[in-house]
């Protein structure tokens, strides 16, 4: 199968569904523009998913990721002459607006929550927000 190789980044505009939590009671928010590359995802999913078989021992907390990587990235080589095409595809990613909820839960305690935030906020390149459902910013 071919991939698309896209020439506009993203659009600025705010035209997006995911501002505001729909699945679970607790989720983790966006605060600012950022750019996250296919395995910068992988590593906050396992890290999120391991320090929640930490917290909750049962097992019967859900969790839904939000954040899938869409755009395709290029690279040509180095030695490679002006002229000769848009290269060959090296990574995929994703342009991250302000307000997209990156995870939801459902069943974990919102002290468990405030922890995994501060945790994953360390390891994420843009400004983060802990959202509940009760109280829609925290």
């Amino acid at each position: 199968m071919k991939q698309i190789k896209p020439h506009s980044n993203y659009s600025k505009f705010f035209l997006q569904k995911r501002h505001s939590l729909q699945f679970g009671n607790v989720g983790i928010k966006v605060l600012s523009f950022s750019r996250l590359s296919n395995t910068q995802i992988n590593t906050i999913i396992w890290l999120v998913q391991k320090k929640i078989k930490n917290y909750s021992k049962k097992n019967n907390t859900k969790i839904w990721f939000l954040i899938h990587s869409n755009l395709c990235l290029t690279t040509l080589s180095l030695e490679s002459r002006m002229g000769k095409g848009k290269g060959s595809i090296s990574t995929y990613a994703i342009f991250i607006k302000p307000g997209t909820i990156l995870c939801e839960f459902d069943n974990f305690s919102l002290n468990h929550a405030s922890n995994l935030f501060n945790f994953i906020n360390k390891k994420f390149p843009g400004k983060l927000g802990l959202v509940s459902k009760f109280s829609q910013k925290i």
